[in-house]
């Protein structure tokens, strides 16, 4: 019996876990404490890096949230990808396998902040 009640919380708290249906496919999730570390990770990982990033945008990343996507493929498993866009470059830090674990390899990818496409169009000639 005491066994018995010992098992009873555990089942409880294996159903709180969140699950997402894609493709027709239920996955398991990561929790919402589980992604704000996902996003301290990408920060520290910016912040620590000599070639890839200046001073001045490692204090960008300290006190400017990014931007999160996750892409999933399995349980807790897929492509995750922050993103801050600082005033001339857009900076990502793209995780890949099963999140927060020895098998997610991560990534760093850097690309110019393009302009804003402008368009020209000649003006109307008036019918004589």
């Amino acid at each position: 019996m005491k066994y018995l009640l010992w098992l009873v919380p555990l089942f409880f708290l294996a159903g709180c876990t969140p699950t997402m249906v894609v493709n027709n496919q239920r996955y398991y999730v990561m929790t919402e404490t589980e992604e704000k570390e996902m996003l301290e990770l990408a920060r520290a990982i910016l912040v620590k890096s000599k070639q890839v990033t200046t001073p001045a945008e490692k204090m960008f990343f300290k006190s400017n949230e990014p931007v999160m996507k996750i892409e999933y493929t399995g349980d807790r498993t897929g492509v995750a990808r922050v993103t801050w866009t600082t005033s001339n470059r857009i900076i990502a830090v793209i995780y890949k396998g099963e999140f927060l674990t020895p098998q997610m390899g991560w990534v760093i990818e850097t690309q110019p902040l393009l302009p804003e496409t402008l368009r020209f169009e000649p003006p109307r000639q008036a019918n004589p």
